[in-house]
């Protein structure tokens, strides 16, 4: 097949998927406004969240397409040789469509790409509307479980 015949396949094959991206609708929000995910997250945190840690609210103005509410999980009772600044933390972006668990991240060593790229869950408002079997409090419930909290404080 020539060069030319495949980049004018190429161009059928995304205007094809543009008229049919075009003719979808965009799914019904999950949530109306920010109070009705404040209700619906701290509700589903209350019910999960060890007693040993604790849960708070940031309401943020979001920036740069960045969170509009943010929960962070923080650790308050220490064993010895625990780090004293874990936290988990769950974002919500401005469209209320997505939920970010963030994990495992540290600030230790000099700046780089490492805490840019942070680790973390990310879970679709539709997810928690359509499949009934799960919701927001068991994914912040396993990731609490099995993955390792955020650690801040090292530099």
């Amino acid at each position: 097949m020539s060069l030319r015949r495949i980049f004018q396949k190429m161009r059928q094959d995304r205007a094809i998927r543009k008229a049919v991206m075009d003719s979808r609708s965009p799914p019904e929000s999950f949530f109306s406004n920010d109070e009705n995910v404040k209700e619906y997250v701290e509700s589903e945190l209350k019910r999960v969240v060890p007693a040993d840690w604790n849960v708070e609210c940031l309401e943020k103005m979001p920036r740069f397409g960045g969170p509009a509410l943010e929960w962070v999980i923080r650790k308050t009772q220490f064993r010895e040789g625990d780090w004293p600044d874990q936290d988990y933390r769950i974002q919500v972006s401005k469209n209320l469509e997505l939920f970010v668990i963030l994990y495992g991240n540290r600030d230790i060593g000099g700046f780089g790409l490492w805490h840019v790229l942070q680790s973390a869950m990310v879970i679709h408002g539709s997810c928690l509307r359509s499949l009934g079997n799960y919701n927001l409090g068991d994914c912040v419930e396993y990731v609490m479980k099995n993955l390792k909290p955020n650690e801040w404080g090292y530099t």
